[in-house]
């Protein structure tokens, strides 16, 4: 007899569900906003900080609730101002500072990593000041994987 022996699902990956995908998206528009070469953040940054913890923690119950893990990725900026390696480091002491305060607050993340980018990809605005303003932020990346599976 001819036909399928056997097949092999292993590669499939399960699909977030939109509930899910748009609690994703919320939290991965949030920039937090630093000062002009600190890692300080900038006055009315603490209320987005807290819109973004709100998010997080939103973004573990549904992914819980489905079965899913979050793995977030937090990418640290700098704007133009100083050196490469001066702004590698800041940009990577601002994506810290956002780690640990999320860790404090106890949000049950898989994990969380850091990453310092300087100014290699830079995020784009209509006005060089708003530009630069952005630049000086912690974006948040979300993975989304299944319980028990840790990607690398």
């Amino acid at each position: 007899m001819h036909g399928v022996e056997a097949v092999d699902f292993s590669a499939l990956q399960p699909q977030a569900t939109p509930v899910l995908a748009e609690a994703e998206a919320e939290l991965e528009r949030i920039r937090v906003l630093f000062e002009l070469g600190s890692s300080s953040l900038v006055a009315g940054s603490s209320e987005t900080f807290a819109e973004a913890a709100e998010s997080a923690a939103r973004l573990v119950e549904v992914a819980t609730d489905e079965g899913w893990t979050v793995d977030l990725h937090l990418v640290g900026r700098s704007d133009a101002t100083g050196t490469e390696d001066s702004n590698r480091l800041l940009s990577e002491e601002r994506s810290i500072v956002v780690r640990e305060a999320l860790e404090l607050l106890g949000i049950p993340l898989g994990s969380i990593t850091t990453e310092g980018i300087g100014i290699t990809d830079p995020v784009t605005a209509n006005e060089p000041a708003r530009q630069a303003q952005l630049n000086r932020s912690v974006s948040f990346s979300v993975r989304l994987r299944t319980e028990g599976v840790k990607e690398e």
